[in-house]
């Protein structure tokens, strides 16, 4: 993970970056077909008006993976939790109109600690 992510996980997670209450339960008729993942991203968008920024690289195909479809009525949380299910990647919301999309952090492991 870049340190750029690292930063804005860290500002998102203690609280200084928070969206609305109200953004978050904001529901978007969706109608995504199976396409890549950065096109899904550009078409969620499209349809969202919100502003998803993909913050990763294309380590193992990740930007040319499969995600969706994906029809029906959702919060944009819900609608990005199921088109990245499959993938190894997370998001984290920025702001009420930007979130980031990037590789989930390594999992340590078994035996190993963090010696930072």
């Amino acid at each position: 993970m870049t340190k750029a992510a690292r930063s804005l996980l860290a500002l998102t997670f203690s609280g200084l970056i928070a969206p609305p209450a109200t953004s978050a339960a904001e529901r978007y008729t969706l109608h995504i077909d199976r396409q890549p993942v950065v096109r899904t991203l550009a078409e969620l968008s499209k349809q969202t008006r919100l502003q998803i920024v993909g913050m990763f690289r294309n380590e193992g195909g990740a930007a040319s993976r499969l995600t969706g479809p994906l029809t029906g009525e959702f919060t944009i949380e819900c609608a990005l939790q199921m088109l990245l299910a499959d993938s190894d990647l997370t998001f984290v919301r920025v702001n009420a109109n930007t979130i980031a999309v990037m590789a989930k952090p390594a999992e340590p492991e078994p035996g190993q600690r963090d010696r930072s």
